[in-house]
């Protein structure tokens, strides 16, 4: 028997095939924990392409469409202190996204619809259901820009 195992080629070559498979199997599983690096799923991550700093392109339209929706809920006409809240809510929304910051309000560098929020904030010349319609379509138009770049 111990013959027939040292002529026969198949067995060699059997043997050297299962021989590198478990060595290779050994060598990535190092290597994994060597470099501190993880299996993962497809499906169970997003691809950086789907983000906005840390929060995803879809839960941004999600809560840009609730902020659109709580504004149609407030008359700003009757409820000057509502739209002021608002406003403060969306700006620190707007302040959690990683957006260019492009525009700077007295120190603070901020992004565009940011940078709109805060000075609607501050305007006395404008009426509170003014303000809370100019906001609205900044939501609007931040919304559409990244349906736009969700679905491109």
């Amino acid at each position: 028997m111990d013959e027939i195992i040292k002529q026969s080629p198949v067995l060699w070559v059997l043997s050297a095939v299962v021989t590198g498979f478990i060595a290779g199997i050994a060598a990535y599983i190092g290597l994994l924990k060597i470099t501190n690096q993880e299996t993962i799923i497809k499906g169970i991550y997003e691809p950086k392409k789907n983000l906005v700093g840390r929060v995803l392109k879809n839960e941004v339209l999600i809560e840009c469409g609730k902020l659109i929706e709580l504004a149609g809920r407030i008359d700003g006409a009757t409820m000057p202190d509502k739209v002021e809240a608002y406003m403060t809510q969306t700006l620190i929304f707007l302040e959690g996204l990683d957006l260019p910051k492009v525009q700077q309000y007295h120190q603070l560098k901020m992004s565009w619809p940011a940078y709109t929020i805060q000075l609607l904030l501050v305007n006395d010349k404008l009426s509170s259901s003014q303000k809370l319609g100019r906001a609205q379509g900044v939501l609007e138009g931040l919304r559409s820009s990244f349906s736009a770049s969700a679905g491109g």
